[in-house]
């Protein structure tokens, strides 16, 4: 027998091996980490959208309506959105009695004096992060920089950003008052105003800050341009977007930012138009004149709440036809 022991441990293709094996392991289960974090983000964001729907019935059942898109002159500066009206009901009643104390053109938190607002302590009020309006999917859910051309004070500052919008239709003649949607402006709806059901219309959705169409309104960051449309005095119109998109109908760096100001109540900051599917192309003519599309950073479709408070995910494939109908409170067809 041999005096020498025999020597313990691993030969260097023993060891390939083992980290070989270890790398294949790796490569399987990232993807299945990867996938379950966009999937926890997902259901984050449709919590979120569901506890503003429950916030906009407990609205309704108090005021006898939904809120109003926004009070105030049309498309004015200054008028504050559904966003603040419903803050009271999703848990945010201090900060609504702040904005109740800013100075105001008429009674109530309806329209701020916004040359004061933007130049004064509003700045504060309105710059405050809010996680119940944001999706933690939206990789720019942060504070939004507007800049001076928004603000009739030529005030630059930073405000609150918004990911999810109020439902004005398919109606794209720039009238905010007279819509097929299930918000409008200066006077609610009421839930008995959807005469095709609540459970067939949809309530709100979900517009991503970053924008999914590099030629779209994107807002934000301006990453691409803003296809601008001709005066439309007709609806619907299926697709404005796709055959409007000459070099003269673009308007790039527009201060008109997908998602930029939460409390503002102008309808291309506050709403969205079920006319192109989720994640589709966007427009813009003017302030009052706009198609939004809904828009997400989940993969192929963004989340929808509907009248009666459930909340679906609507696929970027879905009949347009099914999608625009959905969007009308009361055109007679039921999907």
């Amino acid at each position: 027998m041999s005096r020498h022991s025999k020597e313990l441990g691993f030969t260097l293709v023993e060891l390939l091996v083992v980290i070989s094996i270890i790398g294949v392991l790796l490569a399987l289960l990232l993807p299945a980490v990867q996938a379950s974090r966009v999937a926890a983000k997902r259901m984050s964001c449709s919590n979120s959208l569901k506890q503003l729907a429950l916030g906009m019935h407990n609205y309704h059942d108090t005021n006898g309506s939904l809120p109003p898109l926004y009070v105030g002159p049309a498309q004015a500066e200054g008028a504050l959105s559904w966003s603040v009206h419903l803050m009271p009901f999703v848990e945010l009643q201090p900060l609504f009695n702040e904005f109740e104390k800013l100075p105001h053109l008429s009674g109530g938190p309806a329209k701020l004096d916004s040359d004061v607002y933007y130049a004064t302590a509003g700045l504060a009020t309105g710059f405050r992060q809010l996680s119940t309006y944001l999706c933690p999917a939206d990789s720019v859910g942060q504070v939004v920089h507007a800049t001076t051309d928004v603000f009739s004070s030529g005030v630059s500052a930073d405000f609150a950003s918004l990911n999810y919008k109020a439902s004005t239709g398919t109606d794209l003649d720039g009238s905010d008052t007279v819509n097929n949607g299930m918000f409008q402006a200066v006077h609610g709806l009421r839930f008995d105003d959807a005469r095709d059901g609540a459970s067939n219309v949809f309530l709100l959705s979900e517009v991503a800050m970053t924008g999914t169409d590099p030629e779209g309104f994107v807002g934000y960051a301006a990453t691409g341009s803003v296809k601008r449309i001709p005066q439309m005095s007709t609806s619907p119109v299926l697709d404005p977007c796709a055959d409007h998109h000459d070099g003269e109908r673009y308007r790039r760096k527009t201060t008109n930012r997908q998602g930029s100001l939460l409390h503002h109540g102008l309808s291309h900051y506050s709403s969205f138009q079920s006319v192109n599917l989720p994640n589709g192309p966007s427009c813009y003519e003017s302030a009052a004149i706009s198609a939004v599309a809904a828009s997400s950073q989940h993969p192929g479709g963004a989340m929808h709440a509907l009248g009666d408070g459930s909340v679906r995910y609507v696929s970027s494939n879905m009949d347009r036809a099914a999608y625009n109908r959905l969007g009308s409170r009361d055109d007679g067809e039921l999907d």
